[in-house]
């Protein structure tokens, strides 16, 4: 509780209870929270005010925030609002997403685990055009997670229902699954047949996407974790190898791949960058952008091709991703990697 009260004398606003006992129970589990959209962190500091609201979450692109009316802090549990990211500045408004916190809290856990891997998966269309039909008639709705006030799904009669130990929000433009195991969830995908998401997580023994020969071959623990896009991005400065830095660091790792296994720490990706253990965390704290661009190309360059990342490495590439912000200010990208790090348990 004294990280919380620290937070709040920085951030110059009192938390409402039920903010304050879901971040002192589960606030830190990126785990459970953020392997979409991001949940914003008391002990990272992410947390901030901004447009009349405390902003407690980021859809990952950027598409839009969730927060709460600095109006509505005095109360217990406080309804939570979304903002739309728009280009229209003057369709720019907060709209209602839920009408407390606890509530939404359990919605969010459980969109979240279906994007978790193995377990959970999504996709866009079933290929039976029957199928929505049999899972409305097979499932146990779940009256327990409740529909956000703002949801389209809601008013289209989509509810999130159980049907064979899976949890399943299903409509005619989105089917998302949370299973109690990954035999579970394959029995699902089986059943309804779609072009589930996890079809296209890299297994071993796959061959690698020729698009992607320069970056190296993806571990198959990093292809089943780091999702997003932005993992083989190579034109995006903000992506882990789209700017000179993190290209040439990934590209020269992938040539000694041989060389690498899951005992090589960041440090010796390039021992002549970080030999000097000091000068890198003087260069994170200085806000150096050729060390914050390196240590971060590194880092991922690392998980990518090894599939994990030692405890001194993790630390750096989350103080460089706390210096990127403090240079060019939150970025999806960046809230995308740090969520993704934070959640990743090797093996």
């Amino acid at each position: 509780m004294e990280r919380i009260e620290a937070f709040e004398a920085e951030l110059g606003v009192r938390l409402p209870p039920a903010v304050r006992e879901f971040y002192g129970l589960a606030g830190q589990r990126h785990d459970l929270f953020s392997n979409q959209d991001i949940l914003l962190s008391v002990d990272q500091r992410q947390m901030y005010v901004d447009e009349g609201a405390l902003i407690v979450r980021h859809e990952n692109q950027g598409v839009c925030r969730w927060g709460i009316l600095l109006d509505h802090l005095d109360q217990d549990d406080p309804p939570v609002v979304v903002l739309a990211e728009v280009a229209d500045t003057s369709q720019r408004r907060w709209e209602p997403w839920s009408d407390t916190l606890s509530a939404v809290v359990i919605q969010w856990l459980i969109y979240e685990s279906c994007m978790r891997p193995e377990t959970g998966d999504l996709a866009t269309e079933l290929a039976d055009p029957d199928g929505l039909a049999d899972i409305t008639a097979r499932g146990e709705v779940l009256e327990i997670v409740p529909f956000p006030t703002g949801q389209a799904s809601a008013q289209t009669g989509a509810l999130w229902r159980l049907v064979d130990d899976v949890v399943v929000l299903a409509d005619e433009s989105t089917i998302l699954i949370s299973a109690r195991t990954s035999q579970n969830a394959e029995a699902f995908r089986k059943r309804y047949p779609a072009d589930w998401l996890d079809d296209d997580a890299a297994e071993p023994g796959d061959e690698a996407d020729p698009d992607d020969e320069d970056l190296g071959p993806k571990h198959p623990a990093f292809a089943a974790h780091f999702r997003d896009p932005i993992y083989d991005d190579q034109g995006d400065d903000f992506a882990p190898f789209g700017n000179n830095e993190g290209w040439d660091t990934v590209v020269e790792a992938a040539k000694r791949i041989d060389e690498l296994d899951g005992s090589t720490t960041l440090a010796q990706i390039d021992p002549e960058w970080f030999e000097d253990e000091a000068a890198v965390v003087a260069g994170l704290h200085d806000d150096d952008v050729d060390m914050v661009d390196f240590t971060i190309g590194a880092g991922f360059a690392l998980l990518r091709l090894t599939g994990q990342i030692d405890d001194v490495g993790r630390g750096w590439v989350l103080q460089a991703l706390d210096a990127r912000d403090r240079v060019y200010g939150p970025q999806p990208q960046t809230e995308r990697m740090r969520a993704d790090l934070l959640s990743f348990r090797p093996g």
